[in-house]
């Protein structure tokens, strides 16, 4: 999976935001974020500056989607893939998936 623990995937589902970030603080602007424990830690200072922040953010992205299309494949059957539908410079939000039933065999 994507993450042992469920508050590792919320670090990993949380970081997402950060590939549309425009340097504003924090997952809902307060500049931290908090793990399945409660505690609160501080993202900015352990991640870096605003371009590896971004490039962090798609690279979970890209990791949430591909989890999502293995499990329509793997779990429900589907034909599934993710594709871009505009250029980056565009939008940032760039990708959709795509997900039919699978055909059935002849």
């Amino acid at each position: 999976g994507i993450a042992a623990t469920a508050a590792e995937f919320d670090v990993v589902r949380l970081a997402t935001a950060w590939a549309n970030t425009s340097g504003r603080k924090g997952f809902g602007g307060s500049g931290e974020y908090v793990d399945g424990s409660g505690a609160a830690a501080s993202w900015a200072a352990a991640v870096g500056d605003l371009a590896v922040r971004q490039e962090l953010g798609r690279q979970c992205r890209w990791l949430i989607d591909r989890a999502r299309v293995d499990y329509l494949v793997r779990r429900a059957g589907m034909e599934a893939c993710v594709e871009e539908y505009v250029d980056a410079g565009v939008s940032p939000e760039n990708q959709v998936l795509i997900a039919r039933r699978a055909s059935a065999a002849a």
